[in-house]
Protein backbone atom coordinates (compact mmCIF):
# COMPACT_ATOMS: atom_id res chain seq x y z
CA UNK A 1 0.00 0.00 0.00
CA UNK A 2 0.88 3.24 -0.45
CA UNK A 3 0.51 6.86 1.52
CA UNK A 4 -2.83 8.42 0.74
CA UNK A 5 -3.99 11.85 -0.49
CA UNK A 6 -4.74 13.01 2.78
CA UNK A 7 -1.38 11.94 4.74
CA UNK A 8 0.70 13.62 1.99
CA UNK A 9 -1.72 16.88 2.21
CA UNK A 10 -0.92 16.43 6.05
CA UNK A 11 3.17 16.39 5.24
CA UNK A 12 2.36 19.52 3.15
CA UNK A 13 0.09 21.98 4.74
CA UNK A 14 0.90 21.68 8.50
CA UNK A 15 4.45 19.69 8.66
CA UNK A 16 6.49 21.10 6.10
CA UNK A 17 4.94 24.11 6.75
CA UNK A 18 5.44 24.22 10.59
CA UNK A 19 9.19 23.14 10.01
CA UNK A 20 9.53 26.10 7.05
CA UNK A 21 8.60 28.66 9.73
CA UNK A 22 10.52 27.79 12.67
CA UNK A 23 13.34 27.55 10.54
CA UNK A 24 12.81 31.09 9.37
CA UNK A 25 12.50 32.22 12.54
CA UNK A 26 15.96 31.45 13.75
CA UNK A 27 18.21 34.16 14.10
CA UNK A 28 21.94 34.76 13.79
CA UNK A 29 23.79 34.56 16.50
CA UNK A 30 25.00 37.73 17.95
CA UNK A 31 28.77 37.72 18.18
CA UNK A 32 30.16 35.97 15.07
CA UNK A 33 32.00 33.36 14.88
CA UNK A 34 35.84 32.92 14.00
CA UNK A 35 35.25 30.34 11.27
CA UNK A 36 33.26 29.63 8.65
CA UNK A 37 30.45 27.03 8.13
CA UNK A 38 31.76 24.16 5.70
CA UNK A 39 31.54 24.98 2.39
CA UNK A 40 32.00 21.84 0.81
CA UNK A 41 29.27 19.17 0.26
CA UNK A 42 31.12 16.19 -0.67
CA UNK A 43 33.34 16.32 2.38
CA UNK A 44 34.27 12.77 3.95
CA UNK A 45 32.98 14.75 7.67
CA UNK A 46 29.49 15.69 5.66
CA UNK A 47 29.54 11.87 3.93
CA UNK A 48 29.30 10.13 7.05
CA UNK A 49 27.29 12.60 8.88
CA UNK A 50 24.45 12.12 5.72
CA UNK A 51 25.18 8.38 5.69
CA UNK A 52 24.37 8.08 9.61
CA UNK A 53 21.40 10.11 9.19
CA UNK A 54 19.95 8.45 6.76
CA UNK A 55 20.57 4.85 8.36
CA UNK A 56 19.45 6.01 11.74
CA UNK A 57 15.77 7.47 9.91
CA UNK A 58 15.76 3.94 8.25
CA UNK A 59 16.42 1.97 11.23
CA UNK A 60 13.44 3.83 13.48
CA UNK A 61 11.10 3.27 10.18
CA UNK A 62 12.03 -0.28 9.70
CA UNK A 63 11.66 -1.09 13.47
CA UNK A 64 8.80 0.31 13.61
CA UNK A 65 7.19 -1.49 10.42
CA UNK A 66 8.75 -4.77 11.99
CA UNK A 67 6.89 -4.59 15.73
CA UNK A 68 3.76 -3.84 14.17
CA UNK A 69 3.72 -7.49 12.70
CA UNK A 70 4.24 -8.53 16.37
CA UNK A 71 1.45 -7.23 17.61
CA UNK A 72 -1.80 -9.70 17.90
CA UNK A 73 -4.34 -7.29 16.26
CA UNK A 74 -1.99 -7.33 12.89
CA UNK A 75 -3.71 -8.41 9.98
CA UNK A 76 -1.51 -8.88 6.69
CA UNK A 77 -3.07 -6.44 3.83
CA UNK A 78 -4.79 -7.98 1.19
CA UNK A 79 -3.38 -7.27 -2.00
CA UNK A 80 -6.01 -5.69 -4.19
CA UNK A 81 -5.95 -2.31 -6.28
CA UNK A 82 -6.26 1.27 -5.17
CA UNK A 83 -5.25 2.93 -1.76
CA UNK A 84 -6.15 0.68 1.36
CA UNK A 85 -5.33 1.27 5.00
CA UNK A 86 -2.81 -0.98 6.32
CA UNK A 87 -1.03 -0.86 9.98
CA UNK A 88 2.90 -0.92 8.71
CA UNK A 89 1.31 2.64 6.44
CA UNK A 90 0.28 3.83 9.62
CA UNK A 91 3.15 3.10 12.34
CA UNK A 92 5.88 4.82 9.08
CA UNK A 93 3.55 7.68 8.76
CA UNK A 94 3.31 8.53 12.19
CA UNK A 95 7.35 7.59 12.99
CA UNK A 96 8.17 10.26 10.44
CA UNK A 97 5.89 12.62 11.61
CA UNK A 98 8.23 12.80 14.54
CA UNK A 99 11.40 12.51 12.74
CA UNK A 100 10.28 15.44 10.86
CA UNK A 101 9.53 17.61 14.26
CA UNK A 102 13.05 16.66 15.73
CA UNK A 103 14.71 17.81 12.16
CA UNK A 104 12.99 21.05 12.59
CA UNK A 105 14.13 20.99 16.25
CA UNK A 106 17.40 20.22 15.70
CA UNK A 107 18.29 22.90 12.75
CA UNK A 108 16.65 25.32 14.14
CA UNK A 109 19.08 26.04 16.84
CA UNK A 110 23.16 25.87 15.98
CA UNK A 111 25.91 27.78 17.78
CA UNK A 112 27.95 29.29 17.03
CA UNK A 113 26.66 30.06 13.63
CA UNK A 114 22.43 30.82 14.86
CA UNK A 115 21.23 31.78 18.01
Amino acid sequence: TNMSDSQFLFIDMFVISGIAVTLGNSHPAKILAPCTPNAQLIDLKVLILLTCHVAMTFAFQFSGFMFVKTLPFYTPPVSSRGIQPCSENTVVFIISQFQYAIYGIVLSKGQPFRS
